[in-house]
């Protein structure tokens, strides 16, 4: 799992396109990304794309969270449109306990 991570968030690091927020809340910012038309679309048709989230703590004391959809066959994010990054000062309740001490979730 690892890998998949490390080649996750090396891809996503050059989208560069950070939604800012002061706390980011795992329903409007996280599930409710998953749950857009085109996205959910994509989940439910194709079996090897998975939903995942990555969080990293930024040099400036906030939190970066990039949510994306990842094909597992073809070991690659499936495409920049079906992600986004957001950066906020503080996560809420749900999100700290869906992330614990990991810093990448798969939502299923």
């Amino acid at each position: 799992m690892l890998w998949l991570f490390e080649k996750l968030w090396e891809v996503l690091k050059r989208l560069g396109r950070w939604l800012r927020t002061k706390i980011l809340n795992f329903a409007k910012n996280i599930k409710a990304f998953f749950f857009e038309k085109k996205q959910k679309e994509l989940l439910q048709k194709k079996r090897e794309v998975i939903a995942c989230s990555i969080k990293e703590n930024l040099n400036n004391g906030n939190y970066g969270v990039v949510n994306c959809l990842y094909n597992t066959e073809t070991e690659d994010v499936v495409s920049m449109d079906y992600a986004t990054e957001v950066e906020a000062e503080q996560l809420d309740a749900e999100t700290v306990s869906y992330f614990g001490s990991k810093d990448m979730i798969v939502l299923t």
